[in-house]
Parts: structure tokens; sequence; C-alpha cells
């Protein structure tokens, strides 16, 4: 059944308490008063307001202070923003929506390439997971942070380009098979470059083997010339691969991982990341 529209002349001098939704009616109220006694008009706002039937309905409102004959009175004009917040929630559901696909696809993509690479099953989620907090706990702003997980889950993607017998070698590559493997970050940027969602993101698959001396690749960036994304994600992703088997080794001790990333700060990781890591609960 469709609400009854209340008839605006129904309206007039109606106090404007009688028409406020019971969840905004106070703050409301109050900051009419403050209105009134400073003579300040108050700026636009939304909020609810009931129809004479009352139903609920979303509404801009504007108000003014006003002087008749020596009496204080407050001008407020009301309109209807119903479509418009309906519009908005549409465009907030598709949003949404598109942001789940874009995950499902990317994290599809990451666990094919754990597929290949049988010896790293999980590696992609737990950097993920502890990228994201480390990233948070450096202040790194909530807006990054998504651009941060895609990027941590296919900071490996470019090794899809690497030939099997290198990429799943049972020991040390030798000189010759590590200058194919260094090329798998500029696989990454070049199969990603022209996706646009993940402009951002790129910073990670791209720059994270580049180390804070110099010594990294494909760009032998140094310092704070690496991006933050990538100097975050660098020490998880050692951490994490110190902490897991491989089959040309097993997996280091916690403590001496640790010390590793300690050892290597100011050289290999940028100081702070590492401190800042080290002080999360594992």
């Amino acid at each position: 059944m469709r609400a009854t529209h209340s008839p605006p002349a129904s309206l007039l001098g109606m106090p404007i308490s009688k028409v406020l939704h019971p969840e905004c009616r106070e703050a409301v109220m109050r900051r009419v008063q403050e209105a009134l006694q400073s003579g300040t008009p108050l700026p636009l706002i939304e909020e609810k307001f009931l129809r004479l039937d009352g139903t609920p309905i979303d509404v801009e409102v504007a108000a003014t202070p006003l002087s008749s004959h020596g009496e204080q009175m407050m001008q407020v004009i009301v309109h209807d923003i119903t479509r418009r917040k309906r519009q908005e929630e549409y465009l907030r559901l598709a949003s949404e929506r598109l942001e789940q696909a874009y995950n499902a696809t990317l994290e599809g993509w990451s666990r094919a390439l754990e597929l290949r690479e049988q010896e790293t099953a999980g590696h992609s989620q737990r950097v993920v997971e502890m990228t994201l907090q480390l990233a948070q706990k450096l202040g790194i702003q909530e807006e990054d942070l998504l651009d941060i997980r895609w990027g941590a889950l296919l900071h490996d993607i470019g090794k899809m380009g690497v030939p099997d017998n290198i990429l799943l070698k049972p020991g040390p590559l030798n000189e010759d098979e590590w200058v194919i493997m260094r090329q798998h970050p500029i696989y990454s940027h070049e199969m990603l470059k022209n996706i646009p969602y993940l402009s951002e993101a790129l910073e990670i698959p791209y720059l994270h083997h580049e180390r804070w001396n110099g010594s990294g690749y494909p760009l032998g960036l140094a310092g704070e010339e690496i991006p933050l994304a990538a100097r975050t994600f660098a020490v998880v992703d050692v951490y994490d691969a110190l902490s897991s088997n491989r089959p040309y080794r097993p997996a280091w001790p916690e403590k001496e991982v640790r010390h590793y990333l300690h050892a290597n700060a100011g050289a290999l990781f940028d100081p702070q990341v590492v401190e800042t890591f080290l002080s999360l609960p594992m």
C-alpha cells in the first residue's frame, strides 16, 4: 500500500517537533534552539521526518531564524530526498557487489598460482591478513587498504610467466635461473598495468622485491623511493617465506626469522616497518 503524502496546507503552522522522527528529535530541537539564540541559520542537513500518517521520510532541511513583531521564529524549508536516498543505496549496493566480484576474481587468480606452486599453498591469504594488520598499525589510510589487499593477493602473479623447470625446481636456483625468476615483477607489471582498478594495487606486485639499500629488483629503488605499500609488504612476505617449508629447506624457527628481520632493518627493509611488524601479536 502506498503511503499517503501529507498535503502542504496540513503542515502549515505545525511545530517542527511534531514531524521529527523520534531518533533525531532531541538533536534537531537542540540545534534549532542554538540557532534561535545565536540568530545563525542552520546549515543544510539530512534528517528523518514523519508524515502525518506516521511513516518515516528522508528529508533535507534548511532553517533560518526570523523575527516578527519582536517574536523569534524559525523558518524551516524541507525537501523530500526519498528518491535520491534510494538511488544512493542502489549505487552503494551495486558498488559493493562489484567489489565482491573483483575480490572473487583476484582470489581466483591467486589460488590458480598456488595450485601451480604447491609448496606455497595458503601463502597469499596469510600475507594479505598480516599486511592489512601491519598497514593499519602504520597508520595507512583506510581508503588505501583495499588497494593493499588486492596488491598482496596478486603479489606473485607474475610467476605465471616463469617456466615450470625454474618455478618448481626442488633445489636452489643457479645464477641464470635467478635472472629469469627476477623477471616476475616485470611480468606482473605487464599483466596488470592496463587494468584501471588495479593501478594503485600494482605497487606491491611490481616493487615488493625492492630493498631499502637499493640492492633489490627490478628498478633498484632505495629508501623512500620505494612506495610504502611495497615496503610494508616486503617485510611480511619475507617473514612468511622464511617461516614456511620449502622443497630446498625447512621452515626457520620463529626466533631466527624475527632476528633476521631485525638484523636487516635499515639494510634490506624499512626500519620503521620492521619495528612495527615485530611489535604485532603473532
